[in-house]
């Protein structure tokens, strides 16, 4: 394991280090390991719906409580997901859609700009969607930009390429 570079993959949270920070690379460079720290790109294609809205929803609900311990911090954590209605968590999965869309038709980039879908007015005239209709010509164009080839019934990456986070469909 050691002859493998592994890169660790940090937000860009004021409380993290400097990807340069000379202590963390030593560190990581210390009996033989290759360990170096990267920072997360702007707007990058993570994907990750906590970050669009579940943890802002779970921790509105949670900060009106002040738990004592961290089995109460647990628990109120706990309390609070299951509290976090089902517009909350519909209005971040259709966020996630849209981003998902945005990105396949930058061909995999994160240079875009994502527009409002106008949820809140949305859901007070109760014509909300479920989910978002997608445009074919992004879906179509996509699969081309991903190193991908399908083996068996599931996307695997070519050979000479890194493992992918990511894969789309073909």
């Amino acid at each position: 394991m050691k002859s493998v570079a592994i890169r660790i993959q940090q937000d860009n949270a004021r409380p993290h280090v400097l990807e340069d920070d000379a202590e963390v690379n030593a560190a990581g460079c210390s009996d033989g390991w290759n360990i170096t720290l990267r920072n997360q790109p702007a707007q990058s294609l993570d994907l990750n719906c906590l970050d669009l809205g579940v943890f802002a929803s779970i921790q509105s609900l949670q900060s009106q409580t002040t738990p004592r311990t961290i089995p109460e911090l647990i628990q109120e954590v706990e309390n609070a997901f299951n509290k976090t209605s089902a517009d909350t968590l519909n209005k971040t999965f259709l966020t996630l859609q849209h981003v998902m869309e945005h990105i396949m038709s930058s061909n995999g980039g994160n240079d875009y700009r994502l527009g409002h879908l106008h949820k809140n007015k949305l859901m007070r005239t109760d014509s909300l969607p479920t989910s978002l209709p997608c445009d074919a010509r992004p879906l179509t164009n996509a699969p081309p930009c991903f190193p991908l080839q399908q083996v068996g019934t599931s996307l695997q990456p070519k050979s000479n390429q890194a493992p992918l986070k990511y894969l789309v469909r073909s």
